[in-house]
């Protein structure tokens, strides 16, 4: 028991550091940049018969913002990984 607690333990406590890679400029330069994650709407909301509300304006933006702002920024993602995953497959 005492044996298997002394090779247990060292082993918890080892770290492990991953070499570093550092990529050449080229490699730098073909990379996409990562799409921009769209800005939440600034709504206001107020409180009123004992709910919190919405004015219809900001409904619009809201529904605007799920709408067009998420879906846009899910494809501009999905772009972004097919291109990093051509570039790592032509590794």
């Amino acid at each position: 028991m005492l044996l298997l607690a002394l090779i247990v333990y060292p082993s918890c406590r080892t770290q492990y550091a991953p070499p570093a890679v550092e990529a050449s400029p080229a490699l730098k330069e073909l990379l996409p940049e990562l799409p921009e994650l769209p800005q939440w709407p600034k709504l206001e909301w107020f409180y009123r018969d004992g709910f919190y509300c919405l004015n219809e304006a900001d409904v619009d933006k809201l529904l605007d913002f799920h709408e067009n702002g998420l879906v846009q920024f899910r494809f501009q993602l999905d772009l972004y990984k097919k291109e990093l995953d051509a570039i790592i497959s032509h590794l």
